[in-house]
């Protein structure tokens, strides 16, 4: 009987022993990397495995998807492919492991290779559809340190964030290329972040009637997560303001700006107020603002000015000392079409032989016109203030008469954004500068519209009453009056014979305050009964 080859034998026994142990190490491995798949809610296509290495393809969760994740247990450690996050559906678990409550954490769901090195490549991040950054690669652990073309994120040693992200943002009315980097302490509590777009883009209907383009944007902001508030401060181009947001309850969020220069303003919207490029602006505007709620509601505005000035706006500033005067007028059908005024041509009336409409109209919409420098912020402050109240219509009211005067003249009527209402505040204060107040509300009340195609108050006088306006009782000069916030309206209740009592009393009542009549007089007007002639068009 041979001898048996011992050591040989025992080699194998020992290399078997050797491979049984690594079997079931790797089994094992495998048991517990899909049980903690399973406990993250991650589906996977397939798996397969090879001496020392796993991989799992086609991983599936809430706001996760990866091409492979691969487990080698050789040169122990991991690496995720194609690995997709949407930061939108995955922030409450973010935020959660954040306070250290995160779902599987611990013992029981942890691997037993939980200590090694995991890499990733080709990480791509999303908020919902829109693509945050790609091509992201590097360490998820022991420490993540991710780089791409236009992101990175890091974790440093004292457990703090640095995170920067080069992107296309959208925020409401704004959007560009911008640059935003932020930095979070080790708990999360509280963050610094700040935002820069070279070339940003400002567009909204309220703002300009087309977008506010090359723009230069700098905002900082501190987040402290403990007392549910961010504050911060914006620059755009040469405005500075600074801004607060609460978000605890409902939210309530600030937003200053003080001292803005009036040229720096006009500035911002470039060729959509062409006169600045001309002109000399002098003096500073500002606001403070609050909002509030769900949808953020304007809850609050203050507004600002100190030492308005313009010249250079109007282009022909002799034009409009005397003489005829050409402007656009409104056809009911919605067309324009060129109209001229002045001394001479028909429907004209000088100031003296306009009777008490003059004093009627002031009353009715600019009781400081004596007074102010073309604009008027107790006016501007209540027309906000009551647009507060009820936010369900149109922000109305706070322009003066020679705000109005402007807009009739120079701007386009229909367009109701801050552009314009800015253009009018320039051709406002020069023509307080050069003209008289006489000549303004003459100019006045010779171009406003009074009804569908009826301009100044002599044609008006004379559609409504068969009178010229010397002519008018005080009911019928504050009934003119009365319809200017919307003359067509006006017109179609004055066809239905429902005239507007409610406002004309307020009138009456106003031009007593300002001794354009007696209180008897006054009283007499609301009683007697205005008759209108039967009106065809």
């Amino acid at each position: 009987m041979s001898r048996l080859p011992w050591k040989p034998l025992l080699a194998l026994a020992a290399v078997a022993a050797v491979g049984l142990a690594a079997a079931g190490v790797q089994q094992q491995a495998k048991i517990r990397v899909e049980r903690r798949l399973q406990a993250e809610g991650l589906d996977f296509d397939g798996q397969r495995q090879g001496v020392g290495r796993l991989r799992w393809w086609g991983l599936q969760g809430e706001g996760l998807s990866a091409e492979a994740l691969d487990l080698n247990l050789l040169q122990p450690g991991m690496q995720l492919s194609g690995l997709d996050l949407d930061i939108e559906r995955l922030l409450p678990r973010l935020e959660a492991q954040v306070r250290g409550s995160a779902p599987g954490e611990g013992p029981e769901g942890s691997l037993s290779a939980a200590s090694l090195p995991v890499r990733v490549d080709g990480l791509r991040l999303r908020w919902g559809a829109d693509v945050l950054a790609t091509g992201l690669s590097g360490s998820l652990r022991p420490q993540v340190a991710l780089t791409g073309p236009d992101a990175s994120l890091r974790q440093e040693a004292d457990g703090s964030w640095e995170g920067r992200l080069d992107h296309t943002l959208r925020l409401g009315p704004l959007s560009g290329m911008a640059r935003l980097s932020l930095r979070c302490d080790p708990a999360g509590q509280g963050c610094t972040a700040d935002l820069r777009m070279a070339e940003a883009t400002l567009q909204h209907p309220l703002l300009a009637p087309a977008p506010l383009t090359g723009l230069d944007l700098h905002g900082t902001a501190t987040l402290d997560r403990a007392a549910a508030q961010a504050s911060g401060s914006l620059r755009l181009g040469d405005l500075r303001g600074r801004f607060t947001v609460d978000g605890s309850g409902e939210g309530l969020a600030t937003l200053e700006a003080q001292d803005l220069p009036l040229g720096a303003v006009a500035a911002l919207f470039g060729d959509q107020v062409p006169e600045a490029r001309r002109a000399s602006l002098d003096g500073t505007l500002g606001f403070s603002a609050r909002f509030g709620g769900p949808d953020w509601r304007l809850l609050a505005f203050s507004p600002q000015a100190s030492g308005l000035a313009a010249s250079g706006v109007l282009a022909d500033p002799d034009g409009l000392k005397g003489g005829e005067l050409t402007f656009r007028a409104p056809l009911e059908g919605g067309e324009w079409v060129p109209h001229t005024v002045g001394p001479g041509r028909p429907g004209w009336v000088g100031l003296r032989q306009a009777g008490l409409v003059p004093a009627a109209m002031i009353a009715a919409e600019d009781s400081a016109f004596l007074r102010h420098q073309g604009f008027h912020l107790p006016a501007i402050q209540a027309a906000v203030d009551e647009h507060i109240a009820d936010p369900t219509g149109d922000l109305r009211g706070g322009s003066t008469i020679t705000q109005q005067l402007a807009k009739n003249l120079f701007c386009d009527p229909l367009d109701r954004s801050l552009a314009r209402k800015l253009r009018e505040l320039l051709f406002a204060l020069e023509m307080e500068q050069v003209l008289p107040k006489e000549r303004i509300l003459e100019l006045y009340i010779n171009i406003v519209e009074l009804g569908p195609e009826i301009i100044g108050v002599g044609p008006a006088a004379d559609a409504y009453f068969i009178k010229t306006p010397d002519r008018l009782t005080p009911g019928e000069a504050v009934f003119l009056a009365a319809i200017l916030p919307s003359p067509r309206r006006g017109y179609h209740r004055a066809v239905a014979d429902r005239p507007p009592a409610a406002r004309m009393a307020t009138i009456l009542d106003n031009m007593v305050a300002g001794a354009a009549l007696d209180h008897p007089t006054a009283e007499a007007a609301k009683r007697a009964p205005l008759r209108i002639v039967p009106l065809e068009r």
